[in-house]
């Protein structure tokens, strides 16, 4: 049913009023996030070490916890020596279906270092972890669609 929205005049349709705690998701964001970097360092020093490249799986950085503009979290490597820049996406939730979120600058880097860029998405954290890989530009391996807004004067 419509009902008016008391004091401002306007109408809502089936509205159920909630009060986010965005201090808490934050909290929770980052935690997630933090997982799942920690995930994907052991997935790839076990590939690499799998492979036969114990010391380049030695040398694998975790970037983003020294820094958060390199549109990237992981620097590993492929099995011949070459970069391999990972952005690492997670969420809690059992489908990897789940929107996430991408910045303007990791969209940026994955068409700029496209050759060596791969985004791992981590979906059902919690209960089983499941990883798929999609390498490349970002604007090419899913459809972006505008979120958010920055609002100058």
């Amino acid at each position: 049913p419509i009902e008016p929205v008391e004091g401002i005049g306007l109408e809502k349709l089936g509205y159920v009023p909630k009060k986010i705690n965005y201090l808490q998701k934050h909290e929770d964001n980052l935690h997630t996030g933090e997982t799942g970097e920690a995930f994907v360092m052991d997935f790839e020093k076990s590939r690499l070490i799998e492979a036969g490249r114990a010391s380049l799986a030695d040398q694998i950085e975790q970037v983003s916890l020294s820094d958060d503009s390199l549109g990237f979290d992981i620097r590993s490597f492929e099995e011949n020596g070459i970069d391999r820049l990972i952005e690492v996406k997670t969420t809690v939730v059992s489908s990897r279906y789940t929107p996430f979120f991408v910045s303007r600058n990791e969209l940026s880097q994955s068409k700029l270092l496209a050759d060596r860029y791969h985004l791992y998405r981590i979906y059902n954290l919690s209960h089983d972890p499941q990883l798929y890989i999609r390498s490349g530009p970002l604007d090419s391996a899913f459809n972006l669609s505008p979120y958010a807004y920055e609002a100058r004067t």
